[in-house]
């Protein structure tokens, strides 16, 4: 089956038969450049990663609200735009918690920098608890005012958007190459592959 048709088929899956019709946040997490070969190399400790990210978002809409539960699926990316390897987490989010009383409250997002700074230290405890990092790194990078872990959760989906929902879901199962951003050049016979981060190259000749 074409890529493109397992994407949307999970999509309407998950909004078939998983996702409720509440709002949907999308939380990213990020590791910086220094750490990320770790997670290259020890494969296994992207489970480990799943398990840290979901026990932050468990404790911080515990702290909000004590009664409720959360509800999330989270996607590991070791991709980036430009295809290098790239660890992430993407992390599909009811915003807000359910009630025993089958009610849905909707709550403010979760912190981007209690996340974040939460992420760093559950983290870089973690590398050098498996013995992957030394400890006087992660001492250093406790300290570090620019850490270059990161936490997003600006992009919402309304209650009433299904299709929202969807698209989040194809997201982040996409493929690592997309198709609009590949051509061929017949003379040289290469596949070129253009990000969005490339600056873009005007033909002069054009026009």
């Amino acid at each position: 089956m074409h890529l493109d048709l397992v994407m949307l088929a999970d999509g309407e899956w998950l909004e078939e038969n998983l996702l409720a019709p509440v709002p949907h946040r999308q939380y990213v997490f990020a590791l910086p450049k220094l750490i990320r070969s770790f997670f290259r190399f020890h494969r296994r400790h992207l489970g480990e990663l799943c398990r840290l990210v979901a026990g932050l978002l468990r404790t911080g809409f515990k702290v909000m609200d004590p009664r409720g539960q959360p509800a999330f699926i989270l996607y590991v990316r070791t991709f980036g735009d430009l295809v290098t390897f790239n660890t992430h987490i993407h992390a599909l989010v009811a915003d807000g918690v359910f009630l025993s009383s089958r009610t849905f409250r909707v709550l403010p997002p979760l912190p981007e920098a209690e996340l974040c700074e939460a992420l760093r230290h559950k983290v870089l405890d973690f590398l050098c608890a498996e013995r992957v990092q030394h400890a006087g790194l992660a001492d250093r990078m406790r300290q570090w005012r620019h850490s270059g872990f990161s936490v997003n959760n600006r992009i919402r989906t309304q209650a009433t958007d299904a299709e929202g929902r969807q698209r989040l879901a194809r997201y982040m199962i996409r493929c690592p190459f997309a198709l609009e951003k590949m051509r061929f050049d017949q003379q040289s016979g290469m596949v070129i592959y253009r990000s969005r981060l490339h600056a873009v190259v005007i033909d002069e000749n054009a026009g």
